[in-house]
């Protein structure tokens, strides 16, 4: 079922997944405050019980579809690298996410596959929800694929949601049967 994927991104498919359960377990997190903790767990909760309820392709082995709490580390800047840029959720991967490509940290870099790009109904639909305080942006829409990658041409969505204040965000993204979620602190540039 990972055959779309590079071989050594198979291998960061399941350190993913380890590191998902040590966020899950709350297990490293920062805790602003019970309360707010409390709120962006029961967002996470609500998200991911779509994610459950959303048309799926039928498969013998589905990918869980839950969000992925992306670390500081997992970002990538344009004059830095990460360590771990490689991101997935549900049937969304990204091989990284990435700011400062703009002078305020806005807007993000995000290159998006999906597990079935035969089945991405009417395009690429990024909700951006801002989880602290709670609040919304425009979403992100494509109605087909824009991009291919250059050694096996492979179809993806090379995406640019724009996140207008800092803070934590939640990304619920679908493309027909295609869900997945993710939930990122958007950076600040340095002065």
């Amino acid at each position: 079922m990972l055959n779309f994927l590079e071989p050594h991104m198979r291998l960061s498919f399941g350190l993913g997944t380890l590191a998902a359960v040590v966020v899950a377990l709350g297990v490293g997190q920062r805790s602003p405050s019970a309360q707010t903790q409390s709120a962006v767990e029961k967002s996470i909760a609500a998200a991911e019980a779509e994610g459950a309820k959303h048309p799926r392709v039928k498969s013998p082995d589905p990918y869980p579809r839950k969000c992925n709490v992306i670390q500081r580390d997992q970002i990538v800047f344009p004059a830095g690298k990460a360590t771990n840029p490689y991101i997935w959720s549900g049937d969304f991967d990204a091989a990284s996410i990435s700011f400062g490509w703009d002078k305020t940290y806005e807007q993000a870099k995000m290159p998006l596959r999906v597990l079935y790009p035969d089945v991405i109904g009417n395009g690429l639909r990024i909700r951006l929800i801002r989880l602290d305080p709670p609040g919304e942006a425009p979403p992100f829409v494509l109605d087909r694929f824009n991009a291919w990658t250059i050694d096996r041409h492979e179809p993806f969505f090379a995406s640019w949601p724009v996140f207008p204040t800092p803070g934590t965000w939640m990304l619920i993204m679908t493309a027909g049967s295609n869900w997945g979620c993710f939930v990122l602190d958007r950076p600040v540039k340095a002065q």
